[in-house]
């Protein structure tokens, strides 16, 4: 049977918000049970923090191994980490958060994240301490289709699932991925992925275009600033322009 909303303050879900291991996370996960039946409605949760458990126990390595071997390293992500040690937290731009409009407040979340992060207890959905210009490699990967310095790091027919419509999202995300359509300067499918603070990476297949856009904080209708940026971008590269 589905079960209905909780708490996050409700003892019974403890290992579900505040797990101390992720076998804690996995445990909570099947005491909660399905929400909903699968294929019938997109919910924003922790399933891909759920999937990095099963990666870890399919693999026999940390999460954070399997991010270093597989992501950071081939890619030479150097500024990339899930873990950051005290000189990395001193780069970290300060981050805040307003609630109304033209008002920000300090907000510690990423420093909250990092402590977190300190116990292995590494999420997937988020925490990961990088750079614009490491963000723009990683896009550039699926921009180029799993190619990176003419070596295929991950099949493109893998990457490409991660675009598809899914069930009960009425055709806007894919896995992980929002999907959008524009019509500025030539029609085009951009496929976007934003972050906590207000950061979006999106890639356009028909552009051949891949961008990365940090924020410090989680404003108001920050979708709205996102369209706003990129169809002023999209004003200056025509979906027919020839390859360069």
């Amino acid at each position: 049977m589905a079960q209905q909303g909780f708490e996050e303050n409700d003892p019974a879900h403890a290992g579900y918000f505040f797990p101390k291991t992720p076998q804690d996370f996995v445990d909570a996960c099947l005491k909660l049970g399905l929400v909903v039946e699968p294929g019938q409605k997109m919910m924003y949760g922790r399933p891909i923090d759920l999937f990095a458990c099963v990666a870890e126990r399919r693999t026999g390595k940390t999460f954070v191994k399997l991010m270093e071997d597989r992501v950071f390293q081939p890619l030479r992500l150097n500024d990339s980490t899930i873990q950051p040690t005290a000189d990395d937290l001193k780069r970290l731009a300060p981050l805040y958060q307003s609630r109304k409009p033209g008002v920000f407040d300090p907000d510690s979340f990423g420093l909250e994240v990092a402590e977190r992060q300190k116990k292995r207890l590494s999420t997937a959905g988020g925490g990961v301490y990088t750079t614009l210009d490491d963000l723009g490699v990683l896009m550039q990967l699926h921009l180029n289709k799993g190619v990176h310095n003419g070596r295929q790091l991950i099949r493109a027919e893998t990457l490409s699932q991660l675009y598809e419509p899914q069930p009960g999202t009425n055709g806007r995300y894919g896995l992980a991925f929002q999907i959008h359509d524009s019509e500025v300067n030539g029609k085009s499918r951009w496929l976007s992925h934003p972050g906590y603070s207000g950061p979006v990476a999106w890639i356009d297949f028909e552009r051949d275009l891949t961008g990365v856009l940090l924020m410090q904080s989680n404003t108001l209708n920050r979708s709205k600033h996102h369209q706003r940026i990129i169809d002023t971008i999209y004003e200056f590269i025509s979906t027919d322009q020839p390859d360069s």
